[in-house]
């Protein structure tokens, strides 16, 4: 019975070893496109055709015919081009938890997002995006914050939707470790 134990507990610390130092092995890869408002108008709303009709001078009711057709004129644009400004660039908290990369904010048809490009950071468990109303002083101390959303993948461009936010009210974005509360990267906004 002291044996089944043993080999239970020794599944177990396999499991959680596993768990703790399989992400600095294992790159989760990310290639997300920058978003874009794709408003795209129904088939029914548009209307547009190459055929052009000829008319003779027969047909004319008023004696003039046209010698070049009508230019069709094109589709009405549909939405405004993002505006993407650069905010920071990653920076590892410390010699172990290292991140490098770019910090965008996009806007696009009414909605903001974060953009991380060219980004990759130290892979760890249970990593996750914050907003800081602060800039983070030290590895587990960084303030105030908001969970924004899991981090997506440890490597590549990606984007998280913060339209529900307003960013004037935070100065720094951070890759978090939860589940150990430890600061992994970090940009100013």
């Amino acid at each position: 019975m002291k044996k089944f134990f043993i080999v239970i507990i020794l599944i177990g610390l396999l499991g959680f070893a596993w768990y703790v130092l399989s992400p600095l092995v294992i790159n989760q890869t990310v290639d997300e496109a920058l978003p874009i408002n794709d408003q795209v108008t129904e088939e029914s709303d548009v209307v547009i055709s190459d055929q052009v009709e000829v008319v003779t001078e027969e047909e004319t009711p008023d004696d003039t015919t046209m010698e070049e057709p009508m230019p069709v004129p094109d589709p009405p644009y549909q939405g405004t081009d993002p505006v993407v400004e650069t905010r920071g660039k990653f920076s590892g908290a410390d010699n172990f938890h290292q991140g490098e990369g770019q910090l965008l904010v996009v806007e696009d048809g009414g909605k903001t997002y974060l953009r991380f490009e060219n980004f990759s950071v130290t892979n760890g468990p249970d990593l996750f995006v914050t907003l800081n109303t602060g800039i983070p002083t030290g590895s587990s101390d960084f303030g105030d914050h908001i969970i924004l959303a899991p981090l997506k993948g440890n490597v590549g461009s990606q984007n998280y939707d913060v339209s529900a936010y307003d960013l004037s009210q935070y100065q720094s974005v951070s890759i978090y470790c939860k589940a150990f509360s430890t600061l992994f990267a970090t940009a100013t906004l």
